[in-house]
């Protein structure tokens, strides 16, 4: 026994494995069972299961008579076990799952008894405990018994993913159950998962899994063709994760799809969603005139509908055209409405957006504390919400700030922190911005060589992205970095770049931002006549965007002095 037990450990408790091992025990050369522990634990014994699985996959009878021989230990109740993880399985399923499908506690104490039986694998995933299959085993039981328990399964996994009470971190856990409840599903042409449809899209868009929201979708437009409003639903919800993928032209068509089938239908909520949604492709075009007009068009059809909640989001996503065009006070007044309307309803996640963006006029016009302040509230209802997008974009903001109070090494955490999520969430263009200031960290610190290496990946993807606004910020930073160098003609030709980018876009900041970074290139050079020019520039579109230019009005009148004395 003692041996057997050994062995078993070693070797991951695969019954597969273990035939193949006691068969080496038996017929091979005679190993004490430390030294074959020994044996076991250098590459040998990845040899060892790598033949137990081959004899598995090329003869079935190897597994069979496996399980046959095992066969007396198990119990009846053992067999409704393994028939729970079959269903389950693949990859490890929490202990906590199994007890709700089971509907009973006491199926621990039978697990335990399959893991001591070398039936299962027992572990630890993040403080939880779980069970799993062997594949091969897996495919046994069904095989043998059939797919007991699919109904009920399909059925608690529809519960808890449908259910809005249930936390997105809980859902995660439970994710590779969801996997396998979908396949299921589709394979009986479950009209549950229309309902998946409309339930599961902002877990799949908060925690990562676009991937398989788009597979959900095409599998429920197959199977429910005749079903024009969900066919309307998964367009919109498709064009979204386009959108935050950056395929905007692919967005935009699946949108203008949708638009045409809920004219057809009479649809106005629908079409209002519609027009607002092509609108947020229309402001990362920088059309902005057209992205107003659609709003303002969308605006009139929730007022008319009495839509409280799509007249704040819309109220939103206006102030932010005209916080691009310098409208600052115009957009600070939109942001506030919006804040009432989510209050009033109770709609924390479109209340941490809000604060979040008033957040960034605050930045904008220097008052940092009001800033940070509203930044931390809308990170705690990220929290609460697992709404994973949305926190990483607060971390970045948040490093912002700490960067403007030179608590550098701190920003830089944030800035990892934010960098992390993106790449979980596969959000390239989130991604761009977090390369883009961890950059602008290096250049602070005079790492000029790893700036510049992150600013290039950060162009790469706004070049992929057709990201022009993106685009033009990185040239100017990357101007920065060579001006730093000395390399003044170079860093020039890049702010020019800049400067077209931002007159084709209206974008009034980045104009201001790239006209005062020219100004700096020209007091190199000497030139301050043309430093003053430029300056007077940027101030003026400061002014008339209610940014505080007292410091760059001192800088100049210094400047202006300077001038008087030569």
């Amino acid at each position: 026994k003692e041996m057997y037990l050994e062995i078993a450990w070693n070797l991951g408790f695969l019954p597969i494995a273990l035939r193949q091992a006691v068969s080496l025990m038996l017929f091979g050369p005679r190993y004490t069972a430390s030294r074959l522990w020994e044996k076991l634990e250098n590459e040998d014994r990845l040899e060892i299961l790598r033949k137990g699985r081959a004899a598995a996959e090329t003869d079935e009878l190897t597994i069979e008579s496996t399980f046959d021989l095992a066969s007396p230990l198990l119990t009846p109740e053992l067999i409704v076990a393994l028939e729970y993880l079959a269903v389950c399985s693949p990859g490890p399923v929490p202990l906590d799952f199994l007890q709700r499908l089971a509907g009973s506690e006491e199926i621990e104490e039978r697990l335990e008894q399959l893991f001591a039986f070398s039936w299962c694998e027992r572990r630890e995933v993040e403080g939880n405990r779980a069970y799993e299959l062997h594949q091969l085993v897996r495919e046994l039981v069904q095989r043998r018994f059939g797919k007991g328990f699919k109904e009920e399964f399909i059925q608690l996994v529809h519960d808890m993913f449908t259910d809005e009470e249930v936390h997105f971190s809980i859902k995660d856990r439970y994710y590779l159950q969801l996997e396998e409840a979908f396949l299921l599903a589709k394979e009986s042409k479950d009209k549950r998962l229309i309902r998946w449809l409309y339930r599961l899209f902002d877990f799949c868009t908060y925690r990562g899994y676009g991937d398989f929201y788009l597979r959900l979708s095409e599998c429920v437009e197959s199977l429910f063709p005749d079903d024009r409003k969900t066919l309307c639903t998964i367009y919109n919800h498709r064009a979204k994760i386009f959108k935050d993928w950056g395929k905007l032209e692919e967005s935009m068509r699946l949108l203008k799809k949708g638009e045409k089938i809920e004219e057809e239908l009479g649809n106005w909520s629908g079409l209002a969603a519609c027009f607002g949604n092509q609108a947020l492709i229309l402001r990362a075009w920088c059309k902005l005139d057209d992205a107003m007009a659609l709003h303002k068009k969308e605006e009139k059809i929730k007022e008319k509908l009495g839509d409280r909640v799509g007249l704040a989001t819309c109220f939103g996503n206006q102030a932010l055209i005209l916080q691009i065009q310098g409208k600052l006070e115009e957009a600070m007044a939109l942001h506030k409405k919006e804040e009432t309307i989510c209050e009033e309803l109770g709609n924390r996640a479109g209340l941490a957006t809000c604060f979040g963006n008033q957040a960034l006029i605050l930045q904008i016009q220097g008052k940092l504390e009001e800033a940070m302040a509203l930044h931390k509230k809308e990170e705690t209802i990220c929290e609460e919400l697992g709404n994973r997008a949305g926190l990483a974009a607060c971390f970045g903001n948040q490093a912002l700030i700490l960067s403007d109070w030179s608590q550098l090494e701190e920003a830089m955490a944030l800035h990892k922190k934010e960098e992390t999520i993106y790449e979980e969430l596969g959000d390239r263009a989130g991604l761009a911005r977090s390369f883009g200031n961890q950059a602008l960290i290096l250049r602070d610190w005079g790492k000029l060589d790893e700036a510049m290496a992150f600013h290039k990946k950060e162009e790469t993807i706004c070049e992929e992205l057709g990201d022009r606004a993106g685009l033009a910020a990185c040239f100017g930073n990357q101007a920065l970095t060579l001006s730093d160098r000395g390399q003044l003609d170079e860093a020039m030709a890049l702010q020019k770049k800049e400067e077209t980018i931002c007159e084709e876009l209206g974008d009034r900041p980045g104009l201001a931002r790239t006209w005062w970074n020219q100004g700096l290139i020209y007091e190199e050079k000497k030139d301050y006549k043309k430093q003053a020019q430029l300056w007077q520039k940027s101030i003026q579109i400061n002014k008339t965007m209610g940014i505080p230019t007292e410091e760059d009005e001192k800088a100049l009148a210094e400047l202006e002095k300077k001038m008087k004395k030569k």
